[in-house]
């Protein structure tokens, strides 16, 4: 296969100035600089403002460890009261095999009782 068949020679540009060309790209280096920002605020009195923000944050801090605090007494009486509750289901238990041994024995007696009447 030959690459010049069909093929259309390439042609020096390089003096050739066209007029349609778009205009000249400004590099960032070219632009000029932005101007500098202001710190301008409705407040005339800004140099309290730091202080209120300083202020409402200790008051967040605090609030945030007073929770803290407090959650773990709940945390606390919570597995107090869990360990309660499970002895005393073990007692309960206790009681009421108790009970059922009890109305057995009172069954049996009851029964024995009926027989000795009967005879």
């Amino acid at each position: 296969m030959n690459p010049h068949v069909n093929s259309t020679p390439p042609k020096d540009t390089s003096s050739d100035q066209n007029p349609e060309l778009p205009p000249r790209i400004l590099l960032p280096s070219h632009t000029t600089p932005a101007s500098k920002h202001e710190n301008k605020t409705n407040n005339p009195n800004t140099e309290n403002a730091p202080r209120w923000k300083m202020v409402l944050e200790a008051l967040v801090g605090a609030a945030i460890i007073t929770y803290t605090i407090v959650a773990g007494w709940q945390l606390g009486t919570m597995n107090r009261t869990y360990v309660d509750i499970h002895s005393q289901t073990a007692e309960a238990t206790k009681a009421a095999n108790a009970a059922v041994k009890s109305s057995t024995n009172a069954e049996v007696f009851l029964e024995q009782m009926r027989e000795l009447g009967l005879k």
